[in-house]
């Protein structure tokens, strides 16, 4: 009974996930260079660092994944809160005025798939998000169950996946 209504609450938690991503991938695409697509990336995988490390420092309590839960949630409440007071320094000076372009094309969502490269495309981003979550959901429970690791040393090892993400997308915003 949990498990269902757990897995419930993932599909609007995993569509307001994917909705936030794509609006502020758009935005920052239309507007800044893909150098600043690079390290909002690579910003990104800053913050996620941050997840497991706190999660791995209340393991050892009962109660800690609460608490862990808890310090989490406020520092999501804490960025929500800056973005909205900081909301009129977003301005709409965007790159596509200043080249007097019209970025925004009409185009349906089938027509999407007519794009030269767009299925190929596709296929990796859904390869390399399987191989991404993989990755973060199984690692540290394999290092526990198979290698015998405590839990909050695995918890921790999981940061250093998002190490290589944060190297790999500042060295890919210095290069674009």
């Amino acid at each position: 009974k949990h498990f269902i209504i757990f897995v419930l609450c993932m599909i609007p938690l995993g569509l307001g996930a994917g909705a936030i991503d794509s609006v502020l991938n758009n935005y920052v695409a239309i507007n800044y260079t893909s150098k600043h697509l690079h390290f909002l990336h690579a910003f990104w995988s800053v913050g996620a660092i941050i997840s497991p490390i706190i999660s791995a420092k209340f393991l050892t309590n009962p109660e800690g994944w609460r608490n862990s839960l808890f310090i989490i949630s406020a520092l999501q409440a804490a960025i929500l809160i800056i973005t909205l007071f900081s909301r009129r320094l977003w301005k709409k000076d965007d790159i596509c005025r200043e080249k007097q372009e019209n970025c925004e094309e009409k185009m349906g969502f089938f027509d999407t798939f007519k794009i030269k490269g767009v299925i190929p495309i596709i296929f990796a981003f859904f390869f390399y998000t399987g191989a991404e979550s993989l990755s973060l959901n199984w690692f540290a429970s394999m290092m526990v169950f198979a290698y015998g690791v405590n839990e909050a040393t695995a918890s921790s090892w999981v940061s250093f996946i998002f190490v290589g993400y944060i190297i790999g997308r500042f060295f890919s915003g210095f290069i674009s």
